[in-house]
């Protein structure tokens, strides 16, 4: 296990799985978020062998909604700032960081709430 500071000083522990692909990164608590550029069934396959607890799987999907890959994760909620609200709020729901954090990050990112799951639009 290695326990690693990011820029903005929160600390985690990280313990390493290696698959065939590669290597994964997987904190000993709390919940883990799996994002794909590919369907969510895609993100969702590692779930089987990664320890049980909450795991949140985010994906693309639909097709042919954005010319680049930025925008179509911007548009089915998978890029970098909804995988970060995605954590932050399963981490205030096992209460680990406080509420108030998803609603600051939601702000700073301009995430809409009201947006419609865009896998119905």
């Amino acid at each position: 296990m290695t326990r690693r500071t990011s820029a903005r000083g929160v600390a985690s522990d990280v313990g390493l799985a290696t698959t065939r692909s590669g290597r994964i990164g997987v904190a000993e608590a709390g919940p883990l978020i799996a994002a794909s550029d590919y369907m969510k069934l895609f993100a969702d396959q590692v779930r089987g062998f990664l320890p049980m607890r909450r795991f949140m799987a985010l994906g693309t999907d639909g097709f042919g909604r954005s010319d680049t890959r930025a925008r179509l994760r911007k548009f089915f909620e998978v890029d970098r700032h909804y995988v970060a609200v995605t954590a932050l709020k399963a981490l205030a729901d096992q209460e680990a960081v406080p509420r108030a954090k998803v609603t600051e990050a939601i702000r700073k990112y301009g995430i809409d709430p009201e947006k419609p799951n865009p896998v119905t639009v």
